[in-house]
């Protein structure tokens, strides 16, 4: 979920048994429901102890799925509470029987039909009944086409190669200079077999390639593959990029420029200096910075989610002068 507005939210949901199952057989695990019945901006989190079952296999809009029952109930307000969501929601009780189609090739849930029946009381004496079916569609974002990603990287890397970047070669290793073989058909910057390994031998830098350079590491994650902009240099205290980070951005835009219809991630994280509050608000600003800044490169602004993680996974020691920069970095990754 990008963001919690509506009713319901869930966590760890569905979720799969760790041993082959046959059909008609069942599991239970534990799941949160993230819960705003009246919309009010307030979403409190429940707990839930969810029986799953694998019913059948069937196609369902062309493509095989797996379909599975869950039931659980709701109980709130009796033995747990969430001191962070709505102070006047005091109970909720009733019942959850879903129906979900669950595609065999990477187990996404691509609709989950919630039959409900369920209760609300408020402080204010008002009680809010729930009785009907919940159907939630998901979307999944494209797979990455990486056969015009991946070149595009090696391109704007061997540019780099004076400055001290690096390029992937035709057999997976790392390069100053752009190497191809006749496996790859002649010049053609082609990437290897072995897509993981070639992109983290891949760097792209900045302007001179000094110590103090801002560059970018690539790498593949489950989420997609991410390009993490380091030790970039803002105005102190601020979400205002200093002009010589134009050259990199205008880099990145050129690869992100290949993206196709996939959206953008991009999270901003900043080095600690004993204000979380305040980290965390500027690393949001910061990755809205970066996003502005490449939209005017030619980037949909509709491609960008933004967020930030303060200073909450530092990579680097928070101590040291070099830690702080590492730690002080913005992460875009092209989700799939």
């Amino acid at each position: 979920m990008i963001e919690d507005n509506g009713y319901p939210s869930f966590r760890s949901f569905p979720t799969f048994p760790q041993k082959k199952i046959q059909q008609g057989q069942s599991w239970q695990a534990r799941a949160v429901r993230s819960m705003d019945p009246l919309s009010k901006g307030k979403p409190t989190r429940v707990p839930i102890y969810v029986e799953y079952t694998y019913l059948r296999d069937e196609v369902f809009s062309g493509q095989e799925v797996y379909v599975l029952s869950a039931r659980w109930a709701t109980r709130y307000g009796y033995s747990e509470v969430d001191p962070n969501g709505d102070p006047d929601l005091l109970r909720a009780n009733g019942s959850n029987n879903a129906t979900m189609y669950i595609r065999k090739a990477d187990c996404a849930a691509l609709v989950i039909r919630d039959s409900v029946d369920e209760l609300y009381e408020f402080s204010d004496g008002s009680k809010v009944a729930f009785k009907g079916t919940i159907s939630l569609f998901t979307e999944y974002p494209p797979a990455i086409d990486r056969t015009k990603l991946l070149p595009v990287i090696n391109r704007v890397a061997a540019a780099d190669t004076k400055a001290g970047g690096t390029v992937a070669s035709a057999q997976g290793g790392a390069s100053g200079k752009q190497k191809s073989s006749g496996a790859t058909g002649g010049g053609e910057d082609r990437p290897p077999l072995n897509e993981s390994k070639w992109l983290e031998k891949v760097r792209v830098v900045g302007t001179s390639g000094g110590a103090g350079e801002s560059s970018v590491k690539i790498k593949e994650t489950a989420g997609g593959i991410m390009l993490t902009l380091e030790n970039l240099h803002f105005k102190p205290d601020s979400a205002q990029l200093l002009p010589g980070e134009a050259a990199l951005l205008d880099k990145i835009a050129a690869i992100l420029k290949e993206t196709g219809q996939n959206k953008l991630l991009v999270n901003g994280h900043t080095a600690s200096v004993g204000n979380p509050s305040g980290e965390m608000a500027l690393s949001v600003e910061r990755a809205k910075e970066v996003a502005a800044q490449l939209s005017k490169r030619g980037i949909a602004a509709d491609k960008f989610i933004c967020r930030g993680s303060g200073s909450k996974y530092p990579v680097a020691d928070n101590s040291t002068k070099e830690g702080m920069a590492q730690n002080r970095r913005v992460e875009i990754t092209i989700l799939e």
